[in-house]
C-alpha cells in the first residue's frame, strides 16, 4: 500500500513539474496561412517549424514544401504497400515526390537568380499537385490511400500559395 501511494505521489509531482508543450504556431504562420486554401491544415502542418521559420517568408515557403515532400512520400509508400497495387497512382506520387524534392534543392539557388529559380519552384510544385490529382482520379484507390493523398494535396496546395506569396515579394531573406 505504501509503495502504491509513493508511486502515485511521484506521478503527481512529475505532473506538476514536467510540462509537455505542444507545438504552437506563431502569429506569423497563422497570418500567412490565412491566404491558403486550407488554413487549418497549413497551421497544423507548420506549427512544429515555428522556431526555424521565425519571420522569414523564405523559411515559411521552404518548410511548406518540406512538409509536402514528407507527406507525399508517405502516401507513395502507402500506395506501394497496397494489394492490389495501383501502378498509375504510384508513378504519379513518385513523380510528385521528385518534383517537390527538386523544389527544396532549388531554394538553395535563389540568391543567384531569384526569378529563374523561383519560377522553377513554382512550376515543379504545381506539377506535383497535378500528379497528386491524377492519382486521386485513378480507379481502385481505396479510402485510406485517398485520404492520405488528399492530405498531401492540401499541404502541397498550401505550400504553393506560400511560395507564390514569397515570390511576389521578389527577394531572398
Amino acid at each position: 500500500m505504501a509503495s502504491r501511494l509513493l508511486g502515485l505521489c511521484m506521478v503527481l509531482v512529475l505532473h506538476m513539474f514536467v510540462r509537455v508543450k505542444l507545438a504552437e504556431a506563431s502569429p506569423f504562420i497563422e497570418s500567412a496561412c490565412k491566404a491558403t486554401r486550407f488554413p487549418a491544415v497549413c497551421v497544423q502542418s507548420l506549427a512544429s517549424f515555428a522556431g526555424k521559420i521565425g519571420q522569414s517568408d523564405e523559411q515559411l515557403a521552404l518548410s511548406g514544401v518540406s512538409v509536402s515532400v514528407t507527406k507525399t512520400r508517405s502516401s507513395a509508400s502507402l500506395a506501394k504497400a497496397m494489394k492490389p497495387a495501383v501502378p498509375d497512382c504510384i508513378k504519379n506520387l513518385d513523380g510528385s515526390v521528385d518534383h517537390l524534392s527538386q523544389s527544396v534543392k532549388e531554394f538553395g539557388l535563389l540568391a543567384s537568380n531569384f526569378r529563374l529559380h523561383m519560377g522553377n519552384i513554382q512550376t515543379w510544385v504545381s506539377a506535383a499537385l497535378t500528379n497528386q490529382n491524377t492519382c486521386l482520379d485513378t480507379p481502385n484507390v481505396d479510402a485510406k490511400l485517398k485520404a492520405s493523398v488528399v492530405e498531401a494535396n492540401q499541404i502541397t496546395s498550401n505550400a504553393l500559395a506560400l511560395i507564390n506569396s514569397f515570390a511576389s515579394k521578389g527577394r531572398v531573406g
